[in-house]
């Protein structure tokens, strides 16, 4: 029987849970042995060390008392019991310390003195001089009450066998907080009778006992010649100390895993079905599109990114007249295009199309030159082609022959784009003419009030003499008005030559406050005998700029002079002129000029710089013209507006550098 695809898969991700999670497991079970192993050699080592102290102590305590027999004259007994009493009352596990002598065999062993514990707790005199013992160790016996007892031998000088005898409490050895753990039992048992000294087993525990898993084990002697105890420990293994908890959570974590590589498998293996039919859509699909490209009326031809061809359909090779063996020829060295104004420069198709992002209209008038002679006009567009991480893989050139008809609509759009542009000479002539005549007639209208005055003031004069020669003092004075009217008429004159050509000036460093000084000094008469205060807000530490001080005075005097005639018109209890500059960002000053005259019809506001227009019966209309002519040269830009408690205000905005032209 054959199993289905996706089953074999299903079993195969079955037996690999299974073998996974045995490995897991006896790999984490294995890692916990060893670390309660590394646990308990550590604590056993820590608890040999304590043992070992105590037996020191005990030796120390067997020396200090064998020293004492030493000493001449001979302590008494007494002497002897009390210095004992005071080292036993230091060390809790010393139940008791005893001197025994044997004098002789018929005498038997004479106890010499005793402190401590009761004498029912001693064992018998005769069987501590049977305990096998010489000068390398001590002899040890068991006492009544699971105690044990020390036993010390000694020579004195008569040759009678001195014993020092310690009674150990093996409950008092070791308390239950000097303990390095709490989960192992350990007995210390003498190395010769295997007689135990302490036994402390193992605690009892609410968790299962591991009881197929080797409990670890330590059997070692003391680290003291003189007290060679060997002692024996062990630790028993519960079922907690194992991490049941992990080891779920690990099998669980191996099965999801499992079930997403199983996944991830039956995922591919569907991939890669639905990429076999995708593959047999996508020749289906090329079939179809090359039928299309083939069939298409327009010239198409793709090459790739070093410009070999790589697609010629019917209609590019019948337009073009290449061969069959076209394909992998250059590009451009295989179609010769050129523009119809520049037939020996070649246009270059994949230096063009190589760093555009989309489709490129092939030029107009673009001619392809056949092999065998002659040319047509072709028309078309290139498009890139990039691949899947967006680099230039090559291009799509598609070109049709524009024909006689496209050839004639292209000369007749030539020419009437050629009439347009006559047209549009002929329009800008005959404004600038109009332009003319009305500036002609505004000058003619300028000129004519003293022109007149001269004419009529001449002829006046003419008579007076004529009639009255002796009236000279009267000629005088009409010859006077008859100079200031053609004064007049030059000044007239002067400012219709600066308002008609554009203004140049001497580009120079200046500090703008000093040329506002300036022109205040030259007004300085009129403002006093106008009683007209000025209030100074101009801004200190201003950087210097670049321009023509002269014709910028020239505006900041006019603009001045406009303010003390608005003054002057309104007539108010005090006039006051208010001059603030300040840096504006992008590098530019500004510098405003307030008065609190009689403002400006909102009606004039959008004429106020127009030339000839003014509101003044003596006025000419060109002032201000002037003025923002000058400031458009620098580069500036001059506005004027009203101000809300009346008056009006003039803002000018120059560069600290004019850029340019």
């Amino acid at each position: 029987m054959t199993l289905a695809p996706r089953t074999r898969i299903f079993l195969l991700a079955l037996l690999t849970w299974l073998l996974l999670s045995l490995l897991a497991i006896g790999a984490m079970l294995f890692t916990q042995y060893l670390q309660i192993s590394s646990s308990f050699e550590q604590d056993t080592r820590i608890l040999n060390r304590l043992l070992t102290q105590r037996a020191e102590q005990h030796d120390a305590i067997l020396a200090s008392i064998g020293a004492t027999q030493t000493l001449s004259p001979i302590p008494s007994p007494f002497e002897l019991s009390g210095f004992a009493e005071a080292i036993r009352s230091r060390y809790p596990q010393v139940a008791g310390i005893a001197n025994w002598q044997y004098l002789n065999h018929r005498s038997g062993p004479q106890l010499q003195w005793r402190t401590g514990a009761a004498p029912i707790d001693w064992p018998d005199g005769e069987s501590l001089f049977d305990i096998p013992a010489d000068k390398d160790w001590l002899g040890v016996e068991r006492a009544p009450g699971d105690r044990h007892v020390l036993v010390s031998r000694q020579q004195t000088y008569d040759g009678d066998v001195e014993l020092t005898v310690l009674l150990i409490d093996p409950t008092a050895l070791l308390r239950q907080e000097d303990l390095p753990s709490e989960q192992m039992g350990f007995r210390l048992v003498a190395p010769v009778g295997d007689i135990p000294v302490l036994d402390n087993p193992a605690p009892r525990s609410n968790s299962v006992r591991v009881n197929w898993m080797e409990p670890p084990r330590y059997d070692h002697p003391l680290s003291i010649a003189s007290q060679p105890f060997l002692l024996h420990a062990w630790r028993p293994v519960y079922l907690q100390e194992l991490a049941p908890d992990r080891l779920v959570a690990l099998v669980a974590l191996i099965a999801v895993m499992v079930t997403l590589l199983t996944r991830l498998l039956v995922q591919r293996q569907y991939a890669r079905s639905i990429a076999r039919s995708s593959a047999n859509q996508l020749a289906r699909e090329r079939l179809r599109a090359s039928t299309t490209v083939e069939a298409t009326a327009d010239a198409l031809i793709a090459f790739d990114r070093n410009g070999r061809i790589t697609l010629v359909n019917p209609a590019a090779r019948m337009l073009a007249e290449l061969s069959e063996q076209v394909l992998t020829l250059d590009v451009d060295q295989t179609l010769h295009l050129a523009r119809a104004d520049m037939e020996a420069r070649r246009y270059p198709i994949l230096d063009t199309i190589r760093s555009r992002q989309d489709v490129l209209e092939l030029p107009e008038g673009l001619l392809l030159s056949l092999p065998e002679g002659g040319q047509r006009m072709v028309e078309g567009a290139l498009s890139p082609l990039f691949d899947e991480v967006g680099d230039f893989h090559g291009g799509v050139l598609t070109f049709r022959d524009i024909g006689p008809f496209r050839r004639r609509a292209l000369a007749a759009l030539e020419g009437a784009e050629r009439r347009l542009r006559e047209n549009e000479a002929l329009l800008t002539r005959v404004t600038q003419e109009s332009s003319l005549a009305e500036m002609a007639s505004g000058i003619a209208h300028e000129l004519n009030q003293p022109l007149t005055a001269i004419l009529s003031r001449s002829q006046a004069t003419l008579r007076l003499l004529r009639e009255s020669p002796e009236e000279w003092a009267q000629a005088c004075d009409v010859l006077e008005g008859t100079v200031k009217q053609a004064k007049r008429a030059g000044d007239i004159v002067l400012r219709l030559r600066s308002l008609a050509m554009r203004q140049r000036f001497t580009e120079q460093p200046l500090e703008l406050n000093q040329v506002v000084r300036h022109g205040l000094a030259l007004l300085s008469e009129d403002l006093a005998r106008l009683k007209i205060k000025v209030k100074d807000g101009l801004a200190a530490d201003l950087p210097v700029m670049h321009g023509d001080p002269i014709q910028l005075e020239q505006v900041i005097v006019n603009l001045i002079r406009n303010a003390m005639d608005a003054i002057s018109r309104a007539q108010p209890k005090q006039g006051r002129i208010r001059l603030s500059s300040t840096l504006l960002t992008g590098g530019q000053l500004s510098l405003s000029i307030e008065d609190n005259g009689s403002g400006i019809a909102e009606a004039d506001l959008p004429r106020l710089f127009e030339p000839f227009f003014t509101t003044r019966n003596d006025g000419m209309g060109l002032g201000l013209a002037i003025c923002h002519n000058i400031v458009s040269a620098h580069g500036g830009t001059l506005q004027a507006e009203n101000l809300p408690e009346g008056g009006a205000r003039f803002v000018l905005v120059l560069p600290l550098t004019k850029e340019p032209d």
